[in-house]
């Protein structure tokens, strides 16, 4: 389970913000996708560690990967390091999550296949890549909708509302992303006390790995834990004990009346 941790203020924009230790660390295992379409058979990361931070009105990810090359087609120094028969491609990673129709956590558990769904009950993936030097392009954040792994996944070109960034130091990845906790295009919505699906996905671009040939996870729960209520948690069970307590003292009372006139 990604248990998250909420704050009051602002949430971290860096992936070395110090609040990020608030957050509880989880470690899940990555394995190689082998089902269908290009297959990877020899992955080299096999781990992801998540901390999950929430405030009123978004929610932020930390995503950790330990990965010997910083994976940047153009890169001198980590081309050099490649295996010269495959190609390189930025390294990557992804969070999907379902659509808000797509699950269901009780009375009983529904979840889309998690690669990427289905055509009634779609997905959506949270996506961030390194980008390349030659040629140039930035680092790449955007979302995308999946409605089944033989479908490709539909771009939201226009949706602006994820925000991401990463960096690599002494063979790992850090990548932070962001979004909002609410919004009124059919994603879910992360409601506090709720058990919301979520699956994680990298690919390490000096192994070859782009397109279907990543590693992932299954569905895991994801929880934003609800406030504690006090009265809920001490107030009503001290009431109780007082009315049984009220009632001994009655019941001894009333015993020894009777004791009395006998």
């Amino acid at each position: 389970m990604v248990s998250s941790r909420k704050l009051e203020a602002e949430l971290p924009a860096s992936v070395d913000d110090e609040r990020w230790k608030e957050a509880p660390a989880v470690t899940l295992h990555l394995v190689p996708n082998v089902i269908k379409e290009d297959r990877l058979f020899t992955p080299l990361n096999d781990a992801v560690t998540v901390r999950t931070l929430y405030n009123d009105k978004e929610i932020a990810f930390l995503l950790e990967v330990d990965d010997r090359t910083k994976s940047i087609p153009g890169d001198k120094y980590f081309s050099e390091l490649q295996d010269e028969n495959l190609e390189m491609h930025p390294d990557a990673f992804a969070i999907q999550f379902p659509h808000e129709d797509a699950y269901m956590s009780a009375p009983m558990v529904k979840k889309p296949l998690y690669r990427h769904g289905d055509a009634k009950n779609k997905t959506t993936i949270w996506y961030w890549n390194a980008g390349s030097i030659e040629p140039r392009r930035d680092p790449v954040a955007m979302l995308f909708d999946g409605s089944g792994p033989d479908r490709q996944l539909e771009p939201r070109e226009k949706d602006s509302s994820l925000s991401a960034d990463g960096a690599w130091k002494e063979g790992r990845w850090k990548v932070l992303m962001k979004r909002p906790r609410f919004t009124s295009d059919g994603d879910v919505l992360f409601e506090e006390g709720q058990f919301i699906p979520v699956s994680f996905a990298n690919w390490d671009g000096s192994n070859g790995e782009s397109g279907s040939k990543h590693t992932l996870t299954t569905w895991y729960w994801l929880i934003l834990p609800p406030e504690m209520d006090a009265f809920r948690v001490y107030g009503i069970p001290a009431g109780i004990a007082f009315l049984v307590f009220l009632a001994g003292l009655l019941l001894v009372r009333f015993q020894r009346k009777r004791q009395t006139k006998v």
